[in-house]
């Protein structure tokens, strides 16, 4: 290196700067079920689910029992996710940088473990979990509603969501609309790797990972599955039905046998599995463009008879569609997807209209729910 025409040594620095990291979004007894740890190294985990005939009619006293079958299921949990990784260090270049280069290879080789072992908890949810219908954009005026929708749609199903896992964009949304109704998680191990707090009861993570387009994982029937984080919004669930079961094999750093140096290696095996999909709800979002409003040429003149108006509509309806008009002197266009009820009258698209020169129409397209489709407004001229 050169200060001019001066040759100066080169000195390298014996930190190494860290990587960027997912934050760390499962841990046991606050975002995934770990009671079934049990006995690991058998490859298989199986939880007996106890049978339930449901809500209990009344009887009389002093009449006899009525005797059902005890019933059970068996619910597996199959340790069949690998997360592997081994790096190779060879000697001369270990010896070459000012740095311990296989303790930190090893460090790096368990952390892309981790963030892979997360990518295949959070496919496993979405994948094994419900999807509710709603797919419209979260925003801070619809959040609050959208949330209690989702957590409606798990306490039919008997579930008592208590974690909600949030796409960035929706963690932020939350945050600006929550204010300081929105309550940090301090002293906890989670505040250290991700952002934790509680907001409507249940405790917010923050999950930078659902950006992935596809994060994969071997189901409990050996079946490898890939799904896109990236449409999720957030995952709301009883933290109780997303069971997890590790096997740590090996964490190490060994002598390579065919070649001068070492290998840095990860091995962690892994059971993913929701014991009951009904708690735990998906919220998703549309990728599609949002629908834009049809715009429509109304042409107003005058009808056949005093007081009556003669409108014209371009483009023609689609398909089953129909129209509706409203008059008044200063009228507002309807969005696209509003309901037109209030102040809106059924119309044929070709019987004159009763109205006032001056006035203004607005004519709007409607499909077979009542939502507009397509709109238009003119000024009305009516016969003398």
């Amino acid at each position: 290196m050169n200060y001019g025409t001066m040759n100066v040594n080169e000195n390298y620095s014996k930190i190494v700067e860290p990587n960027l990291y997912f934050d760390a979004i499962f841990q046991p007894g606050k975002t995934y079920n770990d009671q079934y740890q049990g006995d690991a190294n058998s490859g298989l985990v199986r939880v007996y689910k106890l049978g339930t005939d449901g809500v209990q009619d009344p009887q009389t006293p002093a009449s006899d029992f009525d005797h059902t079958d005890a019933e059970n299921e068996l619910i597996d949990v199959r340790l069949n996710n690998a997360q592997r990784k081994s790096k190779k260090i060879y000697k001369v270049q270990a010896n070459a940088v000012p740095f311990a280069m296989a303790e930190s290879y090893l460090s790096v080789a368990v952390t892309d473990c981790k963030e892979g072992w997360q990518a295949s908890g959070l496919a496993c949810l979405a994948n094994e979990g419900v999807v509710i219908p709603d797919t419209a954009e979260i925003t801070t005026a619809n959040i609050k509603k959208k949330v209690i929708n989702a957590r409606k749609a798990a306490r039919k199903g008997k579930a008592v969501p208590n974690v909600v896992l949030a796409s960035v964009d929706v963690y932020s949304t939350m945050l600006e609309a929550a204010g300081d109704q929105y309550t940090p998680v301090t002293n906890d191990t989670m505040a250290a790797t991700g952002q934790v707090g509680k907001w409507l009861g249940m405790l917010w993570v923050e999950c930078n990972e659902m950006i992935l387009p596809s994060a994969k994982y071997y189901d409990y029937a050996g079946e490898l599955k890939t799904v896109d984080l990236s449409s999720i919004d957030f995952i709301m669930y009883d933290w109780h039905a997303f069971s997890l079961v590790d096997n740590l094999e090996e964490i190490r750093v060994v002598d390579s046998t065919d070649f001068v140096g070492s290998l840095a290696q990860v091995e962690i095996n892994t059971g993913y599995r929701v014991t009951t999909a009904a708690k735990v709800i998906i919220k998703k979002h549309s990728d599609e463009p949002a629908p834009s409003l049809k715009e429509l040429t109304v042409v107003s003149a005058e009808g056949a008879t005093t007081g009556m108006t003669a409108v014209t509509v371009s483009p023609e309806k689609d398909g089953e569609n129909s129209y509706k008009y409203k008059i008044a002197a200063n009228p507002t266009v309807p969005a696209v997807g509003q309901e037109c009820k209030t102040g809106y009258t059924a119309w044929d698209g070709s019987s004159d209209i009763s109205a006032t020169t001056g006035q203004k129409i607005v004519v709007a397209e409607v499909d077979s729910a009542g939502k507009c489709v397509g709109a238009g407004i003119a000024t009305i001229t009516a016969k003398a």
